[in-house]
């Protein structure tokens, strides 16, 4: 059978378990991972300038993104381009790592995976342009926000916000800018609550209008892993082999630490169910009060009550 050459878009919010769906996903064999083109401090395509976070692409400032797009999907990276970019030595050895995955990549013939949480805002072009098929990993605020509080990170607002095409066209970006001058500066939990409902509220708005797109629920899959993989595989027209059920287990079983190490928190080795109440212990009661007023709206269309292990 035809292999399908069609690439792959797994996004959602930090801390929502985009790296570890990606990496699932790419145990098959049937992808190559690429880890966050869109994230300015990785720049896993050399040759692409971001110097955003949460970079809005649409038709009318996509050139310099195509380019550089349809460079990495015919697995032929513009090593030339990337030279001319270079910001520091260490480059050379990302230049050198593309020029090998993409060697690798035209040998096996398979899709390329690209994860990353910071083209939320994007996925629609990566399915429009690129043919991406993309995979939305919805995960509830409480766990995302607890997450983001334990590791002391806020979400860079100001980027979303100075960003004319993004606030041009989504759909409550106007509203919330309104609402944070009138506000003043806000707290990081707020923050934090505020980012999640727009690139919630914005994936829904796609995935309403767009049936193609693949939805997860972070709670799904870590409560019954096999069972919510083996449906995701079959969306993804990849086969859940006996290689991957075992990376599986190995990534979820309860031998695993049940919270991630605050120095690795890209690691995908965690006991998954226990992960599903940490947040319980890193919020306090008006800290819960605070998030679930300020998501409820967003939140009430993706879950009927809070995370739970049951």
């Amino acid at each position: 059978m035809e292999s399908d050459p069609r690439p792959i878009l797994v996004t959602g919010s930090p801390r929502s378990g985009t790296t570890w769906v990606g990496r699932v996903i790419c145990a098959s064999k049937g992808a190559e991972y690429l880890s966050e083109p869109f994230n300015p401090e990785n720049r896993s395509l050399v040759d692409l300038r971001i110097n955003r976070w949460f970079t809005y692409v649409c038709r009318d400032n996509e050139a310099d993104f195509l380019t550089s797009f349809d460079a990495a999907l015919s697995h032929r990276p513009r090593v030339m381009a990337s030279l001319r970019r270079m910001r520091q030595p260490s480059d050379v050895v990302r230049i050198a790592r593309r020029v090998a995955q993409s060697a690798r990549g035209r040998s096996r013939g398979g899709r390329l995976l690209f994860k990353d949480p910071f083209a939320a805002f994007s996925a629609e072009w990566f399915a429009d342009r690129l043919g991406a098929q993309v995979v939305v990993v919805v995960r509830h605020p409480l766990p995302v926000v607890a997450s983001l509080k334990r590791l002391g990170w806020t979400f860079p607002l100001e980027d979303l916000l100075s960003q004319p095409l993004f606030l041009r066209d989504c759909v409550h970006a106007e509203t919330l800018a309104e609402s944070l001058l009138s506000e003043g500066n806000l707290e990081p939990l707020l923050v934090n609550c505020l980012c999640w409902c727009l690139i919630y509220d914005h994936l829904r708005e796609i995935a309403a209008r767009r049936p193609d797109i693949i939805v997860v629920r972070h709670e799904d899959l870590s409560a019954h892993p096999e069972e919510a993989y083996e449906e995701l595989f079959d969306s993804l027209g990849l086969p859940l082999t006996n290689d991957v059920v075992h990376q599986l287990r190995h990534m979820t079983e309860p031998s695993n630490p049940a919270e991630l190490d605050i120095d690795n928190p890209h690691s995908t080795r965690l006991h998954s169910r226990a992960n599903l109440e940490n947040w319980r212990s890193r919020l306090t009661a008006s800290e819960i009060a605070s998030i679930d007023a300020a998501t409820a709206e967003v939140a009430s269309a993706w879950y009927s009550a809070p995370p739970s292990g049951a």
